[in-house]
């Protein structure tokens, strides 16, 4: 059954909390808008990079995720940023969030993608 209350104007994930988009950035012919993204709920206890693209602007495909909050240095969160194209490459900064002892401790990150 189709989802009559979808919107059709903006990006909107199948599921969970988008925030912030951000890194919207074109390579290899298709256009890029990263965002962050809670798939588990509808709230920000979990923050990863979710990732739509498009051919042409008007037609989006969410991909679903893009960069997980996998290290030490990023497991309480992976926040906004931007992305870039160098050397052919896809260059996408992000911050990444960790706390010690109920401190909160911001690393800025890149992950890099042919």
């Amino acid at each position: 059954m189709e989802n009559i209350h979808k919107n059709i104007l903006h990006l909107e994930p199948s599921r969970g909390l988008l925030d912030d988009p951000n890194g919207l950035v074109q390579f290899n012919g298709k256009y890029y808008v990263f965002h962050q993204w809670n798939r588990f709920g509808l709230d920000h206890s979990y923050k990863e990079w979710g990732l739509f693209t498009s051919s042409d602007l008007l037609h989006w495909h969410h991909e679903g995720s893009a960069i997980l909050p996998d290290s030490m240095l990023d497991k309480d969160g992976i926040y906004s940023d931007s992305a870039t194209v160098a050397n052919d490459q896809l260059h996408v900064f992000f911050t990444g969030n960790s706390k010690q002892n109920g401190q909160r401790k911001s690393h800025q990150r890149q992950a890099v993608s042919n």
